[in-house]
């Protein structure tokens, strides 16, 4: 039995902004992914998806903080310092993964990892949708660089 239940992405997660939308499913999916090899204790395949969403995030992040640069949003380092505290997270996992911890901690640390990826998307990014909304940005398909 594991201690927690996946967590699946939400249509109501989505910000308006496909390239950014489409890399936070993506995360999603991998977190997805890494909850079903923990709780088979698999920890030779958590260290492998670990991994995969360590890559993931630096380059979803990457983009991310590119994107709020060009819409000139104003907290954007505020954003990129919550982004180091995800990596850091990521990496723990990674790191208790490769060293076969005990479960407890495992799945302590992979809670860890789902609480920031989900207040990241609901939480912190949620603050710059407002932001786009009232600055008339709109990156549904085929315009997701720049602010109307």
């Amino acid at each position: 039995m594991d201690p927690i239940e996946p967590f699946e992405w939400k249509s109501s997660f989505e910000l308006g902004v496909n390239a950014i939308d489409d890399e936070h499913r993506d995360l999603f999916d991998r977190a997805g992914r890494l909850h079903a090899v923990v709780e088979q204790g698999n920890m030779t395949q958590c260290a492998v998806i670990a991994d995969e969403i360590l890559v993931a995030a630096q380059r979803h992040f990457e983009n991310e903080e590119a994107f709020l640069e060009r819409v000139g949003y104003p907290d954007r380092s505020g954003h990129k310092v919550f982004h180091e505290q995800l990596r850091a997270q990521v990496q723990e996992l990674r790191t208790l993964c490769g060293a076969g911890a005990d479960m407890p901690d495992v799945w302590a640390c992979y809670a860890a990892v789902l609480a920031f990826l989900i207040d990241d998307v609901v939480g912190g990014d949620i603050k710059f949708k407002s932001y786009l909304i009232e600055h008339g940005y709109s990156g549904r398909r085929g315009g997701d660089t720049a602010p109307l």
